[in-house]
């Protein structure tokens, strides 16, 4: 009540200047709710993939070390469902449906690793920026 009736009494120039204010604040939310649901989406997905999968690290203690083998995982997997080399930028945005904040400097660290594992390598066919599964990882 006290909101209209502060509302009411304001002169119309005010008036003005309150809606770019409002307008900016709503949008400042929209902003904050769409984080929160990809970051819920990526969320339903891990655990989702949790429920189904055995990760072959075996139990991990640090919260890093779970991610590091969610993202690495989910490289190898859609590796492994194209079947023919995948760009840097598909794999990014493949690895962030499991973790929907992360860098892309984070993200090259994690395929460099693979690559020093002799999971994956860089391809030939398409040059720089395309990765492929190593023969013995394609299983």
């Amino acid at each position: 009540m006290l909101q209209k009736k502060v509302l009411k009494q304001m002169p119309s120039d005010e008036k003005g200047n309150l809606i770019p204010k409002l307008e900016a604040e709503i949008r400042a939310i929209d902003l904050k709710i769409s984080d929160l649901n990809a970051e819920r989406h990526a969320l339903v997905r891990i655990l989702q993939r949790t429920k189904s999968e055995v990760f072959t690290a075996g139990a991990t203690t640090r919260k890093n070390s779970f991610s590091k083998i969610v993202v690495e995982q989910e490289i190898l997997q859609t590796l492994r469902r194209k079947e023919v080399p995948v760009s840097s930028a598909d794999l990014l945005a493949a690895a962030r449906t499991v973790r929907y904040n992360l860098k892309p400097v984070t993200f090259r660290t994690h395929l460099h690793r693979l690559k020093a594992k002799g999971l994956i390598v860089n391809s030939d066919e398409k040059g720089r920026g395309y990765w492929s599964l190593t023969p013995k990882a394609d299983r």
